[in-house]
C-alpha cells in the first residue's frame, strides 16, 4: 500500500511498447487499490498513492499543491512520446490539474486525460446531498482504515475549495486557478474575460502557450446512482448524475472530448460484475487518445 511512488500496476507486454503509459492517480481514499483489480489495459500502467496517507500531513496548498508534487514524481517515468493521465473520482480532478501544470513543461507531455466517473466539483451549497460513509472490508487493518477515512474527509474538502484550472487567461497566458469554488458557476464567471469569451464562442479549442492545446479528455460515466436509504436522498457523487457529462459543461466548451457510459454506480464500477465494462472503457479511452495524437501528428507533418 505504501510502495515507492510512482509504482508499476501493469507492466504491459512487449507488443504494448508502442502504447502510451497510463498514470492513474489515487481516489479520495488515497490509495490505488481499485486499479489493481482491472483487467489488462495493453500498456504500462503506473499508480500514484497519496504519499502523505500514513502521516496525514495536510496539503495546505490544497489540490494544486498535491498536483505539483505529483508532477515532480512523473519525471521518473520514461515516456518519450508522452503519457496519459487518469484517475477515479477525486483522482480525475488531480489529473486535470496536473495536465494544466505540465502544459508548461518542455520535457513532459500529457497526451490525454481519462476521468473515471469524476463529477464536476460541487460547492457545499449546490445541493442538499448526503455524505457517503466509507465502506472497507472487515479484514482491513485498523491503521489503514483510519488513514483512508481521514483521506476521504480531507480530499472532499479539497475538491470543494478547488476550481478547475484555466488554460487561458485574458492576457493569453496559462495559469492554474487557486480561487475557491464558491458556486457551480465560478469557472464560468472567470471565463467571461474578452479573450476567453471570443475563443469559447467561436467553438475553437482553447489554446495554450507555444501552440499547445488542452489534451483530449475522455469521461467514463457510471450510469446508476448510489443506492440510498430513501428516494429523497442523493449521494454527493451523484449531484450531476442525471447529466451526460456529470456537470462538466460548466467548465470549457468541448470538454470532455467524449463520454463513455459503463454499468454500475460510483462505488460499484470496480466490483466483479462491472469490472469488465470498466476495464474495456478505460482501454477504449486510452486508444481514442492515442488515435487523436496520431491524427494530430499526421496533420502537422502532412
Amino acid at each position: 500500500m505504501f510502495e515507492e511512488i510512482p509504482f508499476m500496476i501493469q507492466h504491459g507486454e512487449r507488443r504494448d511498447t508502442d502504447h502510451l503509459p497510463l498514470v492513474l492517480i489515487h481516489d479520495g481514499g488515497g490509495t490505488c487499490f481499485s486499479y489493481y483489480l482491472l483487467g489488462l489495459l495493453d500498456r504500462p500502467v503506473f499508480g500514484i498513492n497519496n504519499p502523505r496517507l500514513r502521516s496525514m500531513r495536510p496539503w495546505r496548498g490544497g489540490l494544486p499543491e498535491m498536483a505539483a508534487v505529483y508532477c515532480e514524481l512523473l519525471l521518473d517515468i520514461e515516456a518519450p512520446n508522452g503519457f496519459i493521465l487518469g484517475g477515479w473520482s477525486f483522482g480525475g480532478l488531480v489529473a486535470l490539474e496536473m495536465a494544466a501544470m505540465l502544459a508548461r513543461h518542455r520535457h513532459v507531455k500529457v497526451a490525454g486525460i481519462v476521468m473515471i466517473d469524476t463529477p464536476y466539483p460541487l460547492s457545499s451549497g449546490d445541493f442538499k446531498l448526503s455524505p457517503f460513509i466509507v465502506s472497507l472490508k472487515e479484514n482491513c487493518r485498523p491503521e489503514v482504515r483510519m488513514a483512508v477515512q481521514k483521506s476521504f474527509f480531507h480530499t472532499r474538502k479539497m475538491a470543494e475549495n478547488w476550481s478547475p484550472p484555466l488554460f487561458l487567461d485574458s492576457a493569453g497566458d496559462i495559469h492554474t486557478s487557486k480561487e475557491p469554488n464558491q458556486n457551480a458557476t465560478a469557472v464560468q464567471d472567470r471565463l467571461r474575460s474578452p479573450a476567453s469569451s471570443a475563443i469559447l464562442k467561436s467553438g475553437m479549442p482553447v489554446a495554450l502557450r507555444d501552440g499547445n492545446l488542452l489534451p483530449p479528455s475522455v469521461l467514463i460515466r457510471a450510469t446508476s446512482k448510489v443506492p440510498m436509504k430513501s428516494v429523497e436522498e442523493r449521494a454527493v457523487v451523484d449531484g450531476y448524475r442525471d447529466e451526460q457529462d456529470l456537470g462538466w459543461q460548466r467548465y470549457l466548451q468541448g470538454f470532455p472530448l467524449s463520454v463513455v457510459d459503463i454499468p454500475g454506480c460510483h462505488f460499484s464500477i470496480f466490483n466483479g460484475e462491472n469490472l469488465l465494462g470498466t476495464t474495456e472503457a478505460i482501454r477504449a479511452a486510452c486508444s481514442a487518445i492515442e488515435n487523436a495524437q496520431r491524427l494530430k501528428h499526421e496533420k502537422v507533418y502532412s
